[in-house]
């Protein structure tokens, strides 16, 4: 029987027994979360650490002081694999502050997460869509209280952080210990005696409101810019006479 392949729209798979057997795996990605954050702490906050930023931010309410920017500072992997795609802030005016802006990039991150798994529950087989119950979260942005709030705001689902600070070494001792046998059991049965789950954020529903039309606006800009974008990165990389 053949599989149905997707390799489109930036979303790739379903690739069987990748993890587990009888399961599949897609994926969807951002090429630029913290490392724009971090661009951005550098040459707009030096002097603030991120804890401080988050601080400031908390106290900005919901679209950032008229505030929306576009994630591709390092091109665009899901939905446009266009490397020539760039970032965007829309909004900026006398007034904006610096805070305004910090928020404003956690904010697109967490549009971006959403338009990935938009992406992934796109591409389920037999044309399901339905949404996912509650997703887990692994990374640095499980660190911030504040981008925690954001990215369940707007993704509108439960998210689930683990007890660990370091899933990827967590997921190594895992393979590693289901491989040689220490745990005595396959790698399900192995993850289910290391993995533990730390806390639980839940959308508020009054700012997934207000998130549902910022959204809509953020989806418009690629397509808006992608011409001008192109252009802009054509000229800067062409060879000067």
């Amino acid at each position: 029987q053949q599989r149905h392949r997707i390799q489109q729209n930036g979303v790739f798979g379903p690739f069987p027994n990748a993890v587990l057997p009888s399961f599949e795996l897609l994926e969807a990605g951002q090429p630029a979360t913290g490392s724009m954050l971090s661009w951005f702490q550098k040459n707009f906050a030096p002097n603030a650490s991120f804890r401080e930023l988050d601080a400031r931010a908390a106290e900005i309410p919901v679209g950032s002081g008229g505030l929306l920017v576009l994630d591709c500072f390092q091109g665009c992997r899901t939905p446009h694999i266009d490397s020539k795609a760039r970032g965007v802030i829309i909004g900026l005016s006398l007034a904006t502050k610096v805070e305004e802006m910090y928020r404003g990039m956690l904010e697109s991150i967490a549009y971006g997460a959403r338009r990935a798994l938009e992406g992934v529950r796109a591409g389920r087989r037999n044309g399901e869509s339905k949404g996912a119950g509650e997703v887990v979260v692994v990374g640095g942005a499980t660190k911030s209280e504040m981008f925690m709030k954001i990215f369940a705001d707007v993704l509108g689902v439960e998210l689930v952080t683990l007890d660990s600070p370091n899933a990827a070494m967590l997921s190594a001792a895992v393979v590693a210990s289901a491989g040689l046998r220490i745990s005595g059991g396959n790698l399900a049965e192995t993850s289910k005696k290391f993995v533990r789950f730390g806390r639980r954020y839940s959308p508020d529903k009054a700012r997934h409101k207000i998130y549902q039309t910022l959204y809509a606006n953020y989806l418009t800009i690629y397509p808006s810019l992608k011409t001008t974008m192109h252009k802009l990165v054509d000229g800067n990389t062409a060879k000067k006479p």
